[in-house]
């Protein structure tokens, strides 16, 4: 494992984070203690959460699991989301039924017991869902707190106070942004400088060679201000690691990130490039899932691969990749195969915080 240091502070994060996404909708105390206990052996020092992961159930089962360990391990959570909503379905049918909504439906959560302050990157909303976090977590700082999507509705300089109060309070250390356009973050980080604000640090974008649009602005951004950037789903909901094959619709009798995944990827085009890029690994002498991480890696300004394995032994392909960075003569054959297969944006909605 390689350790690299967040953004322009002091602080040294692995290259591979250990991401809790799916812990709390199939991963309990113990199977959980499992996967930090392997992710620790691992190298890895960097945790990563949300606090609407299943309605704070993954904060809870991440930080039982850290808590031997604590001072040790770097935390970083998001917040922006709404938590805690009573409608999340539960069955197919349900899943099925839900609604896409474009704009907030306040008197549909407030029925529900969920007010409009619940969510967005308000100073109110900030305050309360660090304090829950801390609360979930069991601890009384976190590392690094992320705000989960740009906020349309709220004044950067707000998101920003807050956050500078945070840290100066000792409940968060340092701060970064989540899927924030070049512009986004700019706007954050000039309003950062003249106001003597905290700045983030971070940048975490979904990134994989199916969704490389990101190299255009947001990796060229990110580089020249000195951000890191965390790329999430490298391998593209485990289709890059070869997990998946031509005709398989299972993943689409499922809910949450998984079915969402299928949604974004489940395409002729996709698997026409899969099947090139499982052999190229091959040739290499790689997993698939190993080559991908270390294309990812490449990539200018990629600090660290947030990875989310169900099984002990699925940090092995990020640490090869890590140890054994993307070669020359690998680069090109995955160019060569890249020029091919021209990004195309994913079938999946754009969902921002207002949304949620």
């Amino acid at each position: 494992m390689q350790y690299r240091t967040l953004g322009h502070t002091g602080l040294l994060v692995s290259q591979a984070f250990f991401g809790g996404t799916f812990i709390g909708e199939f991963e309990d105390e113990t199977s959980t203690r499992r996967l930090v206990d392997a992710a620790w052996d691992a190298g890895i020092n960097t945790f990563y959460s949300a606090d609407a992961y299943h309605n704070g159930r993954a904060e809870e089962l991440l930080g039982q699991a850290i808590r031997p360990r604590r001072d040790e391990v770097n935390l970083l959570i998001k917040a922006g989301m709404r938590v805690g909503t009573a409608d999340a379905p539960t069955t197919m049918q349900d899943w099925n039924a839900t609604p896409r909504r474009v704009e907030v439906d306040h008197a549909f959560y407030m029925k529900r017991g969920i007010g409009p302050t619940s969510r967005g990157l308000t100073r109110k909303h900030l305050i309360s869902a660090v304090e829950a976090s801390l609360k979930r977590l069991g601890t009384d700082y976190i590392d690094i707190y992320v705000a989960h999507f740009f906020d349309p509705s709220t004044p950067v300089e707000e998101t920003l106070h807050a956050m500078d109060d945070l840290v100066r309070q000792g409940k968060i250390l340092y701060v970064g942004c989540s899927q924030t356009a070049a512009w986004q973050l700019y706007r954050a980080l000039w309003a950062s400088e003249v106001n003597n604000l905290v700045s983030y640090q971070s940048q975490q974008i979904h990134y994989n060679i199916f969704e490389r649009d990101a190299r255009r602005e947001q990796l060229a951004a990110a580089e020249a201000a000195g951000v890191s950037v965390l790329a999430f789903n490298a391998l593209a909901g485990e289709l890059l690691a070869g997990a998946h094959t031509r005709g398989d619709d299972s993943l689409r009798d499922t809910m949450g990130f998984r079915r969402r995944y299928a949604d974004m990827y489940w395409t002729d085009e996709n698997f026409d490039l899969i099947e090139e890029f499982v052999s190229i690994a091959g040739a290499f002498g790689r997993t698939p899932s190993a080559l991908a991480y270390a294309w990812t890696l490449a990539q200018p300004a990629v600090t660290a691969l947030n990875i989310g394995p169900r099984v002990v032994d699925g940090f092995a392909p990020a640490v090869n990749a890590i140890d054994t960075p993307l070669l020359p003569e690998e680069d090109r054959a995955i160019q060569h195969l890249l020029e091919r297969y021209p990004t195309a944006p994913p079938t999946r909605e754009r969902l921002t915080v207002e949304s949620l």
